[in-house]
């Protein structure tokens, strides 16, 4: 698809010139482009492509410059060291669409197009050389990767008053193991903050929410919590999907429901808690406590104060003379928790835990059995399919 895309690239902006019209919209954060065989594309005001539609072969950036090709479920990830060649055909046709601009204005029908030749302009210098600088930004202000989010937080600003994992030992996960939690300083997380702020240029006003990453920043004492909430809303004023977070229940401060009241009062709006299975010694072989009892007491406290939670549940686990025991115990561990319409249960297949035709029928009989004990929405959660996108 690597070749393919820069191929692609090269023809359109070859056959600029028979374009008839250019349609678009150019907002405070970014310029969206479409048009009878031009394909569509968005980059922000500072040039730096987003997203590039070719003729069935869609090309994404992430914000650390990975480029993600191709149409879900099928798409192949191309890292930034090795992308440099497709940003330069990026440029090029970004180069060819500043040329159209310049010789026919006329053409372009953008709402709000008062600098919309400057932004082409940018665009066009959006190469291999200034993606590196855009990396090292990133890196420079995110010290580990944003590695997931749930799905209904994917446009949120993420956040890090902490780094790793307060457990890291989970068989499961990849993304944290070996990396032991570690809070940032107030200072450190304010140098933190400026370098988020430079990521994501004029594209923050037009983000709702934030997630406070990295693996369980609800591990953090309940002050420093108030502390970081405080300075957000101080900073970027209040979200309408305001803080979310992730927690680790068994490697976290206990808290009761006034001090859970706290947190929502300064911001605080869901928090999403891994319960992968409601199977006691499934959920120890899988590196967490079996402690369920701990477990459903803590949503409930949260759920007491009036906050918004999510919930995990991993598909695929496990040996298969336990699936149907992990599927039943599960939805007997989530009846017992006191949730409501306003709560989310996430199903996440492990891809590559069985083979695909059953793990397909089993997360779909793993949605159906959790259905009919919540009030809760089920929804599905694809963690491989995870990008970071401007």
């Amino acid at each position: 698809m690597f070749e393919q895309a820069i191929s692609r690239l090269g023809a359109f902006a070859l056959s600029l010139g028979e374009t008839p019209v250019v349609e678009g919209r150019l907002t405070e954060g970014d310029l969206v482009l479409e048009g009878p065989g031009l394909p569509a594309s968005r980059v922000d005001r500072l040039g730096r492509v987003a997203r590039i539609s070719l003729r069935g072969l869609s090309l994404r950036r992430t914000f650390n410059c990975d480029l993600h090709l191709g149409r879900r479920p099928r798409v192949e990830r191309v890292l930034a060291a090795d992308a440099g060649p497709l940003y330069d055909a990026c440029a090029r046709f970004f180069g060819a669409l500043l040329a159209l601009h310049h010789a026919h204005p006329e053409r372009f029908e953008v709402e709000d197009a008062g600098d919309i030749g400057a932004v082409l302009e940018r665009a066009s210098r959006f190469d291999a050389a200034a993606a590196r600088l855009e990396v090292e930004q990133f890196e420079r202000a995110y010290p580990e990767p944003v590695e997931i989010l749930p799905p209904d937080r994917y446009r949120d600003i993420v956040v890090k008053p902490a780094l790793g994992c307060p457990n890291a030992g989970c068989s499961f996960c990849a993304f944290y193991a070996g990396k032991r939690f570690k809070p940032m300083s107030r200072t450190d997380f304010l140098a933190h903050l400026d370098g988020v702020e430079g990521v994501f240029g004029p594209l923050l006003r037009g983000r709702t929410g934030v997630f406070l990453g990295s693996a369980s920043a609800a591990s953090l004492s309940n002050a420093r919590l108030l502390e970081v909430l405080h300075t957000l809303r101080e900073r970027w004023g209040e979200l309408p999907k305001g803080v979310a977070t992730f927690l680790d229940p068994d490697h976290a401060p206990k808290r009761g429901v006034a001090e859970w009241q706290a947190l929502a009062d300064a911001g605080m709006t869901r928090v999403v808690s891994g319960l992968e299975t409601g199977l006691g010694s499934l959920r120890e072989q899988l590196g967490k406590s079996a402690d369920l009892d701990a477990f459903v007491h803590t949503i409930s406290d949260q759920k007491a104060a009036g906050l918004p939670v999510g919930l995990t549940v991993l598909v695929g686990v496990g040996a298969a003379d336990v699936h149907v025991a992990h599927r039943e115990e599960t939805a007997r561990a989530i009846e017992r928790m006191p949730l409501d319409g306003h709560d989310l249960v996430y199903v996440s297949p492990v891809a590559g835990s069985t083979p695909e035709a059953e793990l397909k029928q089993e997360t779909t009989a793993f949605t159906r059995a959790l259905r009919q004990v919540t009030k809760a929405a089920v929804a599905p959660y694809a963690m491989q399919r995870f990008g970071y996108y401007p």
